[in-house]
C-alpha cells in the first residue's frame, strides 16, 4: 500500500512575524529583535485512508489555523 502525502506551506512573505529580548543576556540578544515565521505542515496518510476525492487532508478545514496564524 502506498502512502499519499499533502502539504501546505505559510511562507515567510506572508509577514508572520515574532518579536522579542533577552533582558538578561551579555550580548546583543538583551535588544528587541525579531524573525520572520514560515509554516510548513505535511499529513501523510494510506492508500486506504484516503476520502472519496483521493485527499490525504481537506485543507478547507483548516480555515480557523490560517485565521489564528493571520490574527
Amino acid at each position: 500500500m502506498g502512502k499519499f502525502i499533502s502539504t501546505k506551506t505559510y511562507g515567510h512573505e506572508r509577514g508572520y512575524a515574532v518579536a522579542y529580548r533577552q533582558w538578561r543576556a551579555d550580548t546583543h540578544c538583551n535588544l528587541i529583535h525579531g524573525y520572520a515565521l514560515a509554516f510548513h505542515f505535511e499529513f501523510e496518510c494510506d492508500e486506504d485512508r484516503l476520502d472519496r476525492r483521493n485527499w490525504c487532508v481537506d485543507f478547507g478545514g483548516y480555515k480557523s489555523l490560517k485565521e489564528r496564524l493571520d490574527d
